[in-house]
C-alpha cells in the first residue's frame, strides 16, 4: 500500500470513529431529554392533581354532623377526656343516655344540685348515706307541726316535761285559781298572732280552754266538772300554721323527764 492509500484509509477509519461519537452523543442527549421531559410531565401531573384534588379533601375535611350516620360515633372511637361541657348542648345529656352509678359525688360540682333539681320522691331512704341528714339539714320549723308544748302542774309550778323548737324552757305564771299563763322564748311574734294552741286536762274530770294572753303570751283557763274555774294539770300545745313568723333557734330547747321524775 503507498502512502497516498495508507493517508486515504486512516481518514476513513477517522470519519468513522467520528460518526460513531456522534452517534453515541445524539443517543445519550436524546435520553437526557427524554429524562426532562418525564419529570416536567410527572411535576404537571402532580400539580393538576393537586389543584383538583385539594378542594375536594378540604370539603371533606369539613365534617358536619349531618355527614355522621347514627351511632357511627360510639365511646370507644373517643378519646379520653375529648367531649367537654363546651361541646355539648343544653340539655343534650338526659338521664336515659347515663348509665347506672356513671355520675359519682366527686364529678358533681359542690352546691351544683338544688332543691330544684330534684324531682318529687327521688331522694328516697335507701339513697341517704347513714347519719347524712342531721338535725341542722332539717327545718326547725315546718307549717302544720307542734313548735313547742308543756306538761304543767295544777301549781303552776312544776313542768314535768316540755320542748321548745325555737327556745329555751318555758315561763309559767299562775294568776289564780284555774288561770295560768304560759310564755315560750321565741315565740312572741308567734303565739296569739298565727298560731294554733290545744289544751288538755292530764287525767279525768274538767276541761281546758285558751284565752287571749296578748304580748306573746299563751293564757289557759281549767274547769272542773261543774264548770267552774279549778286547778288542773294540763298539757298545753302550740302549733304554727305560718313558719314565715318563726325564727328557728340553732339548738332546741327539750326536757323530757316526764312526771314523777
Amino acid at each position: 500500500m503507498n502512502s497516498e492509500e495508507k493517508s486515504r484509509a486512516e481518514w476513513e477509519e477517522r470519519l468513522d470513529q467520528l460518526r460513531t461519537e456522534t452517534r453515541a452523543a445524539l443517543a445519550a442527549e436524546r435520553q437526557r431529554g427524554r429524562r426532562r421531559l418525564t419529570l416536567v410531565a410527572g411535576v404537571l401531573t402532580a400539580v393538576m392533581v393537586a389543584v383538583n384534588v385539594a378542594p375536594v379533601a378540604a370539603s371533606h375535611l369539613n365534617v358536619q354532623t349531618s355527614d355522621i350516620a347514627n351511632r357511627a360515633v360510639t365511646t370507644k372511637k373517643l378519646a379520653n377526656r375529648s367531649v367537654k361541657p363546651a361541646k355539648l348542648a343544653n340539655n343534650a345529656v338526659r338521664t336515659a343516655k347515663i348509665q347506672n352509678g356513671a355520675v359519682l359525688a366527686s364529678k358533681i360540682a359542690a352546691g351544683a344540685v338544688g332543691t330544684g333539681h330534684l324531682a318529687n320522691g327521688a331522694v328516697t331512704g335507701p339513697k341517704l348515706a347513714n347519719r347524712s341528714v342531721s338535725s341542722e339539714k332539717i327545718a326547725r320549723v315546718v307549717p302544720g307541726i307542734a313548735v313547742a308544748g308543756a306538761d304543767i302542774s295544777a301549781n303552776g309550778v312544776s313542768i314535768h316535761n316540755w320542748f321548745n323548737r325555737v327556745g329555751g324552757v318555758p315561763v309559767v305564771t299562775k294568776n289564780s285559781t284555774g288561770d295560768y299563763s304560759i310564755a315560750f322564748p321565741g315565740l312572741e311574734s308567734q303565739v296569739g298572732i298565727d298560731s294554733i294552741v290545744q289544751v288538755t286536762i292530764v287525767g279525768s274530770g274538767g276541761f281546758g280552754a285558751q284565752g287571749a294572753g296578748g304580748s306573746g303570751i299563751i293564757r289557759v283557763f281549767t274547769y272542773g266538772t261543774t264548770g267552774t274555774l279549778t286547778d288542773k294539770d294540763f298539757n298545753v300545745t302550740v302549733v304554727a300554721p305560718n313558719s314565715a313568723h318563726v325564727t328557728p333557734a340553732s339548738t332546741p330547747g327539750v326536757d323530757s323527764r316526764g312526771r314523777g321524775d
